[in-house]
């Protein structure tokens, strides 16, 4: 949910990330899990564009709170639609 954790993201190009918006979740699950919610059609849109060619994906999310925690159960289940294979790696 916050714009300046994406821009630390180096190797992952910038058409690739989604920006979930608001200013973060400051460790508050409900705030990852209401903004995954709201976002969930667009994180659809490019989990679809992104991995139709991928046999398995891997969805890494930090577990300490807000919108890795609390948006990964929404993620999973969206990737869940059309990947038979799905994983998850959870950094605390």
């Amino acid at each position: 949910t916050a714009q300046v954790d994406l821009d630390q993201v180096k190797y992952i190009s910038g058409d690739c990330k989604i920006h979930l918006g608001g200013k973060g979740a400051g460790r508050d699950r409900s705030v990852g899990i209401e903004a995954m919610v709201n976002s969930a059609q667009k994180v659809y849109d490019k989990c679809e564009q992104e991995f139709k060619d991928c046999d398995a994906v891997f969805v890494t999310a930090t577990g300490g709170g807000g919108t890795g925690s609390g948006g990964l159960p929404i993620g999973l289940e969206i990737l869940m639609n059309f990947h038979k294979y799905v994983g998850a790696i959870i950094i605390l």
